[in-house]
């Protein structure tokens, strides 16, 4: 028996019916619940920019890589208007992330996700979290 939760991060849930020859009870159903974790990890998890001005540019990076050593391949990240990320490959089980932000005029906090994607799927494998404090 095989049960898919599509490699997405989140909670599964899923029901598995038993049938049985049992005249008083046919079927039975067997709940199975859990929480999937991503293949990928960031290290560090979160970025964090701290105190920073605006009109200056900012970079940071990261390493994405695979829980259990497989090849790392076809990731795609999100788009976000507020800063640009460029991947890196560093082998076939990791990535650098670099993220350039240059704050603009009247944004006084960042509190965004990089969201990562494995080929054509909608939904993020991974979500990198980006804090910054913008001091004028």
């Amino acid at each position: 028996m095989d049960i898919s939760a599509d490699n997405i991060p989140g909670l599964f849930e899923k029901n598995i019916i038993i049938k049985t020859n049992n005249k008083f009870n046919r079927e039975f159903t067997i709940p199975i619940t859990g929480e999937i974790v991503s293949n990928l990890k960031a290290s560090p998890p979160q970025i964090i920019f701290g105190k920073i001005e605006i009109n200056k540019e900012y970079t940071k990076e990261f390493i994405i890589s695979s829980r259990n050593h497989e090849e790392v391949e076809n990731i795609k990240i999100k788009y976000n208007k507020l800063f640009t990320t460029k991947i890196e490959k560093i082998d076939n089980t990791s990535c650098k992330v670099l993220v350039n932000f240059n704050p603009p005029i009247g944004l006084n906090d960042l509190d965004e996700n990089i969201d990562f994607f494995i080929g054509n799927n909608t939904k993020p494998i991974l979500s990198v979290p980006v804090y910054a404090k913008i001091i004028n």
